[in-house]
C-alpha cells in the first residue's frame, strides 16, 4: 500500500517498535504462519491501514520482528559473556536466567517448526550459533578438552531445544517463573557437575 495513499484518519499511534514486538508475541502463540496484519491490528485495537505508515508488507514485518528478537538475544547472551565469574558459576546463572525467558523460547520454537525461508533460516543459524560459542569458550574455560567441549556444548543444546520442542508440542509441563525451577536445577547438576568432573 502507498504510502501517499495513506489518509490522516490512519495516522499511527504505535511505534515500529510496538508492532514488532505484537508480532513476536503472535509469532511465540500462534507461529510464524498465522502472523497476518489484520488480527494483529485488531488485537492492538488500531486500524489495519495505520500499519503502512511503518511497513510495506506482512514479510517486512516478520523480517523485523526477528532481527528485533536476534537483537535482543544477542544482548542478552553478550550479559552472560562479560560477566566476572568463573565459568560453573556463569553457566549456573546462564541457565537459571534463561529458563525464564518463555517468550524467547516459544519464538525459537515457533521458527524451528515454520517453513524455511532464507531469512527464517539464517536468523536461527546466528542465535544458534551464538548461544553455542557461549557454551563451548564456557566449557573450554571448565578445563575440559576441545571435543569434549564440542559434545558437551551439543548435548547442552540438544537438551535445550528438546524440552522447548516438547513445550511446544504440549508433551511436557511448562516451567512456571513463580515456581522453583526443579528442572533447570536438574541440567545444571547433570550437565555442569558432569562437565567439572569431566574436566578432573
Amino acid at each position: 500500500m502507498p504510502t501517499a495513499s495513506l489518509s490522516a484518519a490512519n495516522k499511527p499511534s504505535l511505534s515500529p517498535q510496538d508492532w514488532e514486538q505484537a508480532a513476536l508475541e503472535w509469532i511465540a502463540e500462534h507461529g510464524v504462519a498465522a502472523l497476518k496484519v489484520e488480527p494483529l491490528a485488531r488485537r492492538l485495537g488500531i486500524t489495519k491501514g495505520s500499519f503502512y505508515w511503518h511497513f510495506s508488507d506482512r514479510e517486512q514485518l516478520l523480517n523485523r520482528s526477528l532481527l528485533r528478537w536476534e537483537r535482543l538475544d544477542h544482548d542478552s547472551v553478550a550479559r552472560f559473556v562479560n560477566r566476572k565469574q568463573a565459568p560453573y558459576e556463569k553457566l549456573a546463572d546462564f541457565f537459571r536466567g534463561t529458563s525464564r525467558q518463555h517468550l524467547t523460547h516459544n519464538i525459537y520454537g515457533a521458527l524451528l517448526s515454520a517453513p524455511r525461508n532464507h531469512g527464517i533460516a539464517a536468523i536461527l543459524q546466528r542465535v544458534t550459533q551464538l548461544r553455542m560459542d557461549f557454551l563451548n569458550n564456557e566449557y573450554l574455560a571448565m578445563g575440559l578438552g576441545v571435543e569434549q567441549a564440542r559434545l558437551h556444548t551439543q548435548l547442552t543444546y540438544s537438551a535445550y531445544v528438546g524440552f522447548v520442542q516438547l513445550q511446544r508440542q504440549q508433551l511436557s509441563a511448562m516451567i512456571d517463573a513463580a515456581e522453583p525451577l526443579d528442572y533447570t536445577e536438574h541440567v545444571i547438576a547433570v550437565l555442569l557437575d558432569g562437565a567439572r568432573k569431566l574436566a578432573g
